[in-house]
């Protein structure tokens, strides 16, 4: 299977990621750690590889003895002042580590300031075999709001982990007495692509060759992405099970041409089967975001509520193991006709959905293997921009949404996904600018984003947003992590709309408005804002009382 091609030899790549490291150790003096979601984490490995001293991506695994390192391509910025961030990093005294794992296990992470207990092999590059000694951020595209909020700061239950100030057995201290105030942003505009695997069918020949038959789109995208179009209405009905044969798609969407290959004579049925995520994630919470939204006016019987970060427990089929194949008798799940068959994180979604190459029909002439799986996930794992990061070889099709009939499909990109945060999304200025909650789109049905007014953007978007604190515990982790910030939500290597790391993965920087609000928040002192007290700084400092007074009786901070 492919994602088996990604992967370097562990053993191989934890000497090479050890040598590294070691390499480096004595230049690099700060040492930041954090969690990288599964739907941007390969792109926040390319931005701290740009910024600091180059390490492998960590995958969350196991135990803490054989982390899974990737090494994601190092990106080349060739726009104006162009950065090979192979040979050229802003800072590289500092490292940024990052172990990618799900939205959940990143709120778990921050909230309970342990990343021992909810990400596995935390072993950061060069690192001994000893786990990640703190946690300084994590990412979610799960959005959190006031009851979250309350939780961070009084105590309660997040993510089925219970905080208060007496703890017991597997439970945390409150957070906010310890690391200050909760930090939320939103760092980038991400699309949620419906993805598919182009071949539908393969046929064993007379002659002992295989012959593979693909579906037929009428007009393909010119990137080669793939280009099945599909209305609010159609996917509705896929992803509620009301659709389970590929042959019940409207032609009127294929311009009135059938999916079936020209050069497939036989009867065209191809089972459909959905595919989504088993861990709680945020790209699930963005998907039942906008299926809750769109779907109850165009079908009967919608099954999705708002952000839910699991899958409908009705529309739950088995989950898939992805050290197992994604066919036969040997995958260890039978497929559920109109239920999703689950997987982890991203790379296990893509991985099911492909059309393995060795799935192949029998000896026999006229034996045959038929399989057309289509799922929600990042648009890294699909064509075009599967090439960025060098992540895995997937290479699966998008599907473009349309959404006014004699309109253009809309596919996934950083530009139609821009669209997507109007003009009257605004970020909160005064008193709302307290609350963490008021710097994301709300997990619900009703955010402007869940349904995008302006009908030229991509439809289902949520954010992927940084999580932290207010006061961390030493002065240098304080001025690498805001720098960092700030470089990232101000360089052209990460910003630009057409060339940047974040154009490049399909996704949409934030708007101008937007970031400059960030950084005059949260990283740099600024005369309008530093009375919120939301500026980022070490525990222990600042007056007892007042403007920026946040974290001086915080200890021991993050």
């Amino acid at each position: 299977m492919s994602r088996k091609h990604l992967l370097v030899g562990v053993s191989a790549l934890i000497a090479a990621a050890t040598s590294l490291a070691g390499a480096a150790s004595a230049q690099v003096a700060s040492q930041i750690y954090g969690g990288g979601n599964a739907l941007m984490g390969p792109y926040l490995n390319q931005a701290g590889n740009c910024y600091g001293n180059p390490v492998p991506l960590i995958v969350q695994g196991a135990n803490l003895t054989s982390p899974t390192l990737v090494t994601i391509t190092p990106f080349n910025y060739t726009g104006t002042v162009p950065q090979n961030c192979a040979t050229t990093q802003i800072a590289p005294t500092v490292q940024i580590n990052e172990i990618q794992s799900g939205s959940g296990t990143n709120i778990k992470a921050v909230y309970s300031h342990s990343a021992k207990n909810f990400w596995g092999d935390t072993v950061p590059p060069g690192g001994n075999n000893t786990p990640f000694p703190t946690v300084n951020f994590g990412l979610s595209e799960t959005p959190l709001g006031t009851t979250d909020v309350t939780t961070y700061s009084s105590g309660g239950v997040e993510q089925g982990v219970t905080f208060t100030a007496t703890p017991g057995a597997g439970q945390y201290p409150i957070p906010a007495p310890l690391y200050g105030n909760l930090v939320q942003f939103p760092l980038v505009i991400a699309p949620l692509a419906i993805e598919y695997s182009s071949t539908y069918k393969k046929v064993r020949q007379a002659d002992g060759s295989v012959v593979s038959y693909h579906f037929h789109i009428a007009k393909p995208n010119k990137d080669h992405s793939g280009g099945l179009v599909l209305d609010a209405t159609t996917y509705c009905k896929i992803f509620n099970g009301l659709i389970t044969d590929w042959n019940q798609i409207p032609t009127t969407l294929n311009g009135g041409a059938s999916l079936q290959d020209p050069a497939d004579t036989s009867t065209f049925s191809v089972p459909l089967q959905i595919v989504g995520r088993s861990d709680s994630a945020g790209a699930t919470s963005t998907w039942t975001r906008h299926l809750a939204a769109i779907c109850p006016g165009l079908i009967t019987g919608n099954q999705y509520a708002d952000s839910a970060t699991t899958l409908p427990s009705t529309l739950q089929g088995p989950a898939w193991t992805s050290t197992n194949p994604n066919y036969g008798a040997g995958s260890g799940v039978t497929d559920v006709p109109g239920k999703y068959t689950r997987a982890l994180q991203t790379v296990g979604v893509a991985d099911y959905i492909e059309f393995d190459p060795n799935n192949l029909p029998g000896p026999n002439a006229g034996d045959s293997v038929v399989q057309g799986r289509i799922g929600y996930n990042g648009a890294d794992t699909a064509l075009p921009y599967v090439n960025n990061t060098g992540n895995n070889t997937f290479g699966l099709n998008i599907v473009d949404i349309l959404r006014v009939v004699g309109a253009n499909p809309i596919e996934p990109s950083a530009q139609s996904s821009a669209l997507a945060y109007s003009a009257t999304i605004i970020p909160p200025t005064g008193v709302a600018a307290q609350s963490p909650a008021n710097w994301v789109q709300p997990a619900s049905k009703t955010a402007a984003v869940a349904i995008p007014s302006n009908t030229k953007a991509y439809p289902i978007v949520g954010t992927t947003n940084f999580l932290g604190y207010t006061c961390y515990a030493t002065a240098s982790t304080t001025t690498n992590l805001i720098n960092f910030l700030y470089w990232y939500l101000s360089s052209a290597t990460v910003e630009d709309t057409k060339l940047g790391i974040l154009a490049k993965s399909g996704s949409s920087p934030m708007p101008i408005a937007w970031r400059s609000s960030t950084e005059h928040t949260f990283l740099k002192s600024f005369a309008g804002t530093n009375a919120l007290n939301l500026h980022i700084l070490t525990a222990g400092t600042g007056p007892t009382s007042g403007t920026n007074s946040q974290c001086n009786a915080i200890t021991p901070g993050a």
